[in-house]
Formats: structure tokens, C-alpha cells, sequence
């Protein structure tokens, strides 16, 4: 773990140059399928109803597991609403990617219809 700010001895210290992003300032969600790239956007009050299994264009499953798993999009859904409620969360979760990151590029939302 790397601190934020410089420690009392000399060592490292987080950049400040990157993207950051607080869990309490997300509102909604993108799934994206790695297929086809294609996908949907889900505010994060409505993740927990997601049923979607496979992708809406291609049809490849979104995610693999066997049939009786609990369902992941509800459980996340259940993890962001336990951590962005004020009565029980007593920290915030910050979700940082570098500049220079080296994570592959990311596809682009496609905004189409299924069967288009």
C-alpha cells in the first residue's frame, strides 16, 4: 500500500496525476460486453434488478458461472448502496486509474439496437 500523502520518512507518494473517481459519486453503470463491445447503462438504484445474462447483440454470456450463482450485478448492487449510505459507511472508496496506465484500451460504448 502507498500512502496519499508523504509519509514522515522518505518512501514513496501516490501521484495525483490520474483519473479518480469516489464511489459516492457514481450513479450508474455501464456493462459492456468484451465481445462484441456493445452494452448497456444501469443507474446504480437499478443494478440489483439486472437479470441480463448474455449480451443483448452477440448473445455471449456476460459473465461465466454456473446457473444456481447468486447474481453478480445484485450483489454489487448490494456492496455500492451498503458503501454509499452515510448511516453505515464511514469512509469512501476512490477508484483510480494512472495516466500512464498500462490497462488496454477500453472499447467504445456502442450505442446500438439489438439485431441492427
Amino acid at each position: 500500500m502507498v500512502p496519499l500523502t508523504k509519509p514522515e520518512r522518505d518512501g514513496d507518494v501516490v501521484s495525483r496525476k490520474l483519473l479518480g473517481f469516489l464511489l459516492s459519486e457514481v450513479k450508474a453503470v455501464r456493462i459492456i460486453c468484451k465481445n462484441c463491445h456493445c452494452g448497456f447503462e444501469v443507474n446504480t438504484g437499478g443494478l440489483a434488478r439486472v437479470q441480463q445474462k448474455a449480451c443483448s447483440f452477440c448473445k455471449n454470456p456476460l459473465v461465466d458461472q454456473p446457473s444456481d450463482a447468486p447474481n453478480p450485478f445484485s450483489q454489487l448492487a448490494q456492496l455500492i448502496e451498503l458503501l454509499q449510505r452515510s448511516d453505515t459507511a464511514k469512509c469512501d472508496i476512490e477508484f483510480v486509474v494512472p495516466e500512464d496506465s498500462d490497462l488496454p484500451e477500453r472499447a467504445s460504448f456502442a450505442h446500438k439496437k439489438p439485431n441492427e
